[in-house]
């Protein structure tokens, strides 16, 4: 069993996909599982830390059938839909509670539609034209929210190399203020074969892991020595 180094830490995981309304019955959303954010809060609780666990719908849920008293204890559920449901929490939580860590994991949708019909499109038109606008960055406004923080970005790119995923976060954490990226690459993401690279503020390299299992155990491992100094 780990060493319960994060008792009484507070960490902030978002997690899963958002979905942005079209009409009163489509959507636009993406297809993150929140197997890893799900994973990372876990990890978490079994090393004594309290988990707000704020995740999109059909995410997957922190912890095994019968988690233990102690674990559901340290563990709130907040659960978004659309991106403004996301801003609402996080704002509140950050504003309202001290935190020590926030992994932002959320796969956050970069555009939704302009503007949402109230009633159901008909059926049968010849073509359908939508006009979509980019959504602020959430992880830009986290450390506005609290500078003090220990703050972990997710970068995920498409056919990138070990140097353009190391660059990307590079990047988001110059943009950001993250002090850990995990960097991704879309064709390395399935369970049996997820690679990551976790990457510091200032590009170096961290840590590589392989399957979501130990990427959890491995970025968890690197919190809790920035945490207690040993780095």
């Amino acid at each position: 069993m780990p060493q319960k180094k994060l008792h009484h830490k507070r960490f902030l995981i978002t997690s899963g996909p958002l979905r942005a309304p079209i009409d009163a019955i489509r959507y636009l959303a993406n297809t993150s599982s929140g197997r890893l954010g799900s994973l990372l809060a876990t990890e978490a609780l079994k090393r004594g830390a309290e988990v707000s666990y704020v995740c999109g719908p059909g995410s997957v849920r922190p912890g095994p059938e019968g988690f233990e008293e102690d674990r559901k204890n340290r563990l709130k559920i907040f659960p978004v839909t659309t991106f403004d449901d996301l801003m609402k929490t996080i704002g509140q939580e950050l504003s309202s509670r001290t935190y020590d860590v926030v992994l932002h994991a959320m796969a956050v949708l970069d555009y939704v539609p302009r503007e949402a019909s109230p009633a159901k499109t008909p059926s049968g038109r010849d073509q359908w034209t939508l006009t979509l606008v980019p959504t602020p960055k959430v992880i830009d406004m986290i450390k506005r929210w609290d500078p003090d923080l220990l703050l972990v970005g997710f970068k995920l790119e498409v056919d990138a190399g070990r140097r353009e995923l190391i660059a990307a976060a590079s990047d988001l954490a110059r943009r950001s203020g993250a002090d850990l990226t995990v960097a991704n690459n879309l064709r390395d993401v399935r369970d049996d074969r997820h690679r990551a690279l976790v990457v510091t503020a200032d590009g170096r390299l961290e840590g590589e892991y392989r399957g979501k299992e130990q990427i959890a155990r491995g970025l968890l491992d690197v919190i809790e020595k920035r945490i207690s100094g040993e780095e």
